[in-house]
């Protein structure tokens, strides 16, 4: 009896060792969604595009940092493993996390998009005004012109947060703005 006592309790620490140094891959995917979900929350309250480009600048970083965070906690190898992974478990978390990331960039794109219309929208519908005098044979119009000018002037400091399609829009104007004024020689 004493033989099975002592062979059952090896068992159960045995068994304890093993889920005390388990895999971590729950515990970090948790962190990883609450990391994110929170970027998400503070994305959605975001009104205009100067918060968001802080935002945008200052979650890039905190993303790197969060990356450093893990693998110090997680305590990742020389091979870049989180202790209690193997090489095929450690591929399945990256994949998890790339796929979690790729979710928040959706996110990130739909806000700029969002913030970012007006602006485009702004430039052409000066830009169609002065096309259709152009068309017409007329002169430009001085608050047309101004009006499109002041646009690209508020657009400048956040043409690095224009989502793919509205750039597209942008080029557009910028190719009727150069039909009708020519492009400048530098």
């Amino acid at each position: 009896m004493k033989k099975l006592a002592t062979i059952l309790g090896a068992i159960v620490i045995g068994f304890t060792i093993v889920s005390c140094t388990g895999s971590p891959k729950e515990a970090i995917l948790n962190e990883v969604n609450e990391f994110f979900g929170q970027a998400e929350a503070k994305l959605k309250a975001i009104d205009n595009a100067g918060d968001l480009m802080n935002f945008i600048n200052t979650f890039s970083k905190e993303r790197d940092n969060f990356g450093e965070q893990l693998d110090t906690k997680y305590k990742i190898n020389d091979k870049g493993i989180y202790k209690g992974m193997n090489a095929e478990g450690m591929d399945a978390l990256m994949e998890e996390i790339s796929n979690r990331a790729t979710e928040y960039n959706k996110v990130e794109y739909a806000k700029c998009g969002e913030i970012m219309e007006p602006y485009i929208a702004r430039l052409e519908k000066a830009a169609k005004g002065l096309y259709e005098l152009f068309q017409a044979g007329g002169e430009p119009d001085d608050n047309m012109v101004n009006d499109y000018l002041a646009g690209m002037d508020e657009l400048a400091p956040y043409a690095d947060i224009v989502p793919e399609e509205l750039a597209d829009r942008y080029y557009q104007v910028d190719s009727l703005m150069n039909e009708m004024f020519g492009e400048e020689e530098e």
